[in-house]
């Protein structure tokens, strides 16, 4: 005698249309990302939350806006001027079309996790005072042992005393 049962192979027929139909599914990626956008979160009055802040779209932070390239941080640290702060150096150098922000954080500093949480503080205070920078600039922000333990606001001070526009 034995303990196992005679099951049967077929599947419920509840369970045979477990697809999700084309309308809830991604029909193409084009379709889906503006839906997404349409879809995201909203504040309380249903707008985007960047819109219900007041933002405009001169405090975002696109890729036009950022040193990218190696060749890029390699000639403005070669040919831009610096400025030391006790955890920041700061490099500069007079730009084209618009102010770009580089940001360069080293192991040193600390894991993954605490040099990501770095570049966010001072990508956020180039955000927030890129307005202000004129005539354009590049800038390369170079982060020193002890950055790790800087406040948003006291990142904000240093960045901008950095770039000369507090005193």
């Amino acid at each position: 005698m034995s303990d196992e049962e005679n099951v049967p192979a077929e599947q419920p027929s509840t369970e045979a249309d477990a697809r999700l139909p084309l309308s809830d599914g991604y029909p193409r990626r084009a379709e889906h990302t503006q839906a997404a956008e349409e879809k995201g979160a909203k504040a309380a009055d249903g707008q985007h939350p960047t819109k219900a802040a007041g933002m405009t779209a001169s405090y975002r932070y696109p890729k036009t806006a950022r040193v990218r390239r190696r060749a890029e941080f390699v000639s403005l640290q070669r040919d831009g001027s610096r400025r030391h702060t006790a955890h920041l150096i700061v490099i500069r150098r007079p730009a084209h079309e618009r102010t770009r922000l580089g940001v360069t954080v080293s192991k040193r500093i600390g894991n993954a996790v605490v040099r990501n949480r770095v570049k966010r503080l001072l990508r956020e205070a180039f955000r927030h005072r890129q307005i202000e920078i004129q005539p354009p600039l590049d800038v390369v922000v170079i982060a020193k042992p002890g950055a790790e333990k800087l406040t948003y606001a006291q990142a904000a001070t240093e960045f901008a005393r950095g770039l000369g526009l507090e005193t």
